[in-house]
């Protein structure tokens, strides 16, 4: 695990929370909203100390990670039924690609993992201890608060060591046990305006996916696995034929989690973090043969074996994590959106990485804080982790994934384009500038009158009348956001446009100025009416981008050119005049397709008023 130690992008938006609540801006992704972003609340206030302690984005995450494995094995260890089932289930612990990979990653798992192996040593009395029991539901609702999911794997085991007990005792037991998770979600649905965090709503209730493409990609990431990780694969099966052969009330309940997960999985289409989800099957198993009655010290040979074959599976893995390279580690495969996380993020993030970079919280607001508006530079931006913690408070990040309050409630754009954790939602149009002056100038009505209702709710007075009465709204009647989907959010895009949109002074502008447009990766082609030979083209486009400018004739591509649109202002749209190519000036075109290469800056690309000239 300490080879294979890295930090995520995903958990770096946690991360960026964790910064503003210890600087005392609130439990907030955006300071202007008050959002919950993140599906594991209470692994947000653990880090929360240890960077209130420690200062350091990096090593509050990683620290906290690698004392909660080495707890976890510690306490494995000691509570296992022998030293060979105790080898045993460490040796599979270290052969899983998914338990390495998210041992650390500056997620919640390994959290989770100290508070599995807490409840199953619990589970020895449970049935016939009252306490016990209590201590049972305690943790599990722990785990369940520190990652909302996790109640899949919970719920067994409290119904079947529920069970033994007075019905009237033990719901008394649950009730105690899940204070603190009721507590959190009373908090959230005042403070947040919703009792489930916004990520929740990204990725299943308005996700507009077909449950069978879902099923899909579900199936792709169990794929994708046995090719990656297939000790994982192997050991979450034998978990669920011990269950069957040993019929205990431990192994039942794990073959019920375990399959809980699996189904869950089919219904969200898995992910795109390659193994993720397997984490918490693989350490149950673990946890199971931990527990195993019939391995004892003496069976010294089988131990071995066992431990040998573990070993040798997991060297199938790619890489194998006894073998995990610190150094050169990308892993470039990609299985329809599910991606070797780690591989993508070790170079930079990995704790053994000889180019690993520091994260610094803030350290971007000098220069964004350089634009003349008080007001937070708005940013369009799709990996928000990294982002969003080194840009601190002078951005406004607007994320069309995952953790805007706005576009997370909207179905993705193109469902037959989705891949899991990044369905892309598209931007309404004056939604980016009500960000940016404050004003509601969303252009469709319906949606102009919900954004006004959630604006209320993320942006008013806590304790308002008007608040409350916007929260019933909100939950009850999304008529408003209805109708803007289906009159214009399911259109697509005009691609096409004449040149007459585009008349008008070349000049310096605002990119809300109603002569611009605003581009996405796909672009757009600007008729010209008739063959043009000129020389020049002067056409205003939005700063520190990049483009590709097109010379067309009968839509057949004849010449084109790269613009970077260098400046010295973080904003805005700008006249820049561009020699056209003698191949298109020789032989003419009747159209020009721009397209957007990369957007450096903001995320935001912009055209404005095109001349030519001779």
């Amino acid at each position: 695990m300490w080879r294979a130690a890295w930090i995520g992008d995903d958990a770096l938006i946690t991360m960026r929370v964790v910064d503003n609540f210890v600087h005392g801006d609130g439990m907030r992704w955006n300071l202007a909203d008050r959002v919950q972003v993140s599906i594991h609340p209470l692994w947000m206030l653990l880090v929360s100390g240890a960077y209130t302690i420690l200062k350091d984005p990096y090593w509050s995450l990683m620290g906290l990670s690698l004392l909660c494995v080495a707890i976890s094995v510690i306490l494995l260890t000691r509570w296992a039924n022998s030293l060979g089932t105790a080898i045993l289930a460490i040796a599979l612990l270290a052969s899983s690609k998914a338990v390495c990979d998210y041992s650390t990653s500056g997620l919640e798992n390994p959290f989770t993992m100290l508070l599995l192996v807490i409840a199953v040593h619990l589970t020895t009395r449970a049935a016939r201890s009252e306490r016990a029991y209590l201590g049972l539901c305690i943790v599990s609702g722990l785990i369940v608060l520190a990652r909302f999911d996790q109640s899949l794997v919970v719920w067994p085991f409290l119904a079947a060591y529920g069970y033994p007990h007075r019905w009237g005792r033990a719901i008394r037991s649950m009730l105690i046990g899940f204070l603190p998770l009721v507590v959190w979600l009373a908090f959230a649905t005042v403070y947040y305006g919703s009792p489930l965090p916004i990520i929740a709503h990204a990725k299943v209730f308005a996700l507009g996916v077909d449950s069978s493409i879902l099923a899909e990609q579900a199936l792709r990431y169990y794929a994708d696995s046995w090719t990656r990780d297939p000790i994982s694969i192997v050991a979450i099966a034998f978990g669920l034929l011990l269950s069957i052969i040993r019929r205990s009330r431990l192994s039942t309940c794990i073959a019920i989690g375990i399959v809980s997960i699996f189904v869950y999985c089919l219904r969200v289409g898995g992910d795109f973090m390659s193994g993720r989800f397997l984490f918490t099957p693989v350490v149950l198993v673990a946890l199971c043969i931990a527990r195993e009655s019939s391995i004892t010290n003496r069976r010294r040979e089988f131990v071995l074996v066992g431990a040998a074959a573990i070993v040798g599976l997991g060297l199938l893995s790619r890489p194998p994590t006894w073998l995990s390279p610190t150094d050169g580690y990308r892993s470039p495969n990609t299985v329809r959106g599910v991606v070797d996380e780690r591989a993508h993020y070790y170079h930079e993030l990995g704790l053994a990485s000889s180019a690993r970079q520091p994260i610094v919280a803030r350290a971007l607001e000098p220069l964004l804080q350089a634009s003349d508006s008080a007001r937070p530079l708005v940013i369009v931006k799709r990996a928000v982790g990294y982002f969003g913690v080194v840009a601190g408070c002078a951005a406004h990040i607007v994320d069309p994934l995952l953790t805007d309050p706005l576009l997370a409630r909207l179905p993705v754009a193109q469902p037959s384009k989705w891949l899991p954790g990044h369905g892309t939602r598209r931007i309404p149009r004056g939604y980016l500038e009500t960000l940016t002056t404050g004003e509601n100038k969303i252009e469709h009505p319906s949606l102009r009158r919900f954004y006004d209702n959630l604006e209320l709710v993320v942006r008013g007075p806590v304790f308002s009348k008007k608040r409350f009465a916007a929260m019933w709204k909100l939950w009850t009647d999304d008529g408003d956001l209805e109708r803007y989907v289906e009159e214009e959010y399911r259109t697509a895009p005009q691609r096409t446009w004449s040149i007459d949109r585009f008349r008008g002074r070349v000049e310096v502008m605002s990119r809300f100025d109603p002569r611009v447009l605003q581009l996405d990766s796909d672009g757009i082609v600007v008729m010209l009416g008739q063959v043009k030979h000129a020389s020049r083209i002067t056409v205003c486009l939005d700063v520190h981008d990049t483009y590709r400018v097109t010379f067309e004739n009968e839509s057949k591509s004849v010449a084109a050119i790269e613009v970077s649109t260098v400046a010295q202002v973080l904003e805005g749209v700008r006249p820049h005049e561009l020699a056209v190519p003698a191949a298109a000036m020789k032989s003419g075109f009747d159209s020009i397709r721009i397209e957007v290469l990369q957007c450096d800056a903001d995320g935001i690309a912009s055209i404005g008023p095109i001349e030519l000239s001779q």
